[in-house]
């Protein structure tokens, strides 16, 4: 069986931890079974991306990328068109049920340091953990608040790059139980853990 597990912690400007929430992720989304389906079934689909395009995403595509740097700078300009802060973990204030089809997260926060914004550090994978009848890996992300005020986080996801990485797919999205704020100088830490167990 497939489950997620959403961690989330916050921290003063000190890394003194201020709060910790967990929530079961219960929000994959449409494009994470297409991408899927393209590899596994070896055949090109059109899948919309996080701009509400369609974009055909063949079998000899890199998909699946969730694992950038931080900020506004690309994995590689010269052959991408997705931004970095548009890959990985993702959080957003928007607070509208969660649809299978939905596309994006309703209202992303943006990376900057500019009213409402959050700086976006790197998107990193951890190695694999093996526990009793369980499997799982945690994909985390920290962002840090330089906007002089509160930002409020209402929801969180995954944005998944495809198509050899030209276009960012938004393959699960959740939104939290209960609003976190964020002052100004604290750190986000948003973790997804995803696992499998044998039974």
């Amino acid at each position: 069986m497939l489950r997620a597990e959403i961690i989330i912690e916050r921290y003063d400007r000190k890394g003194q931890l201020l709060e910790k929430i967990k929530q079961k992720s219960r929000s994959f989304l449409k494009q994470f079974i297409q991408l899927i389906e393209v590899q596994t079934n070896q055949a090109s689909k059109t899948i919309t991306d996080i701009t509400g395009t369609d974009r055909s995403v063949g079998t000899h595509d890199i998909n699946l990328f969730c694992t950038p740097g931080g900020g506004h700078g690309y994995v590689d300009p010269s052959i991408r068109n997705v931004q970095v802060e548009n890959v990985g973990v993702v959080v957003g204030s928007g607070t509208t049920a969660v649809t299978p089809t939905d596309t994006k997260l309703e209202t992303k926060i943006a990376h900057g340091t500019g009213t409402g914004q959050l700086i976006h550090l790197g998107c990193g994978l951890k190695p694999v953990v093996i526990s009793g009848s369980d499997a799982y890996i945690d994909l985390v992300r920290f962002f840090e608040n330089q906007s002089g005020g509160n930002v409020t986080v209402n929801e969180v996801g995954i944005y998944a790059i495809g198509a050899s990485q030209q276009y960012g797919f938004c393959i699960c999205r959740d939104v939290l139980a209960s609003s976190i704020t964020v002052a100004d100088g604290q750190l986000l830490k948003v973790r997804y853990r995803i696992k499998v167990t044998a039974s």
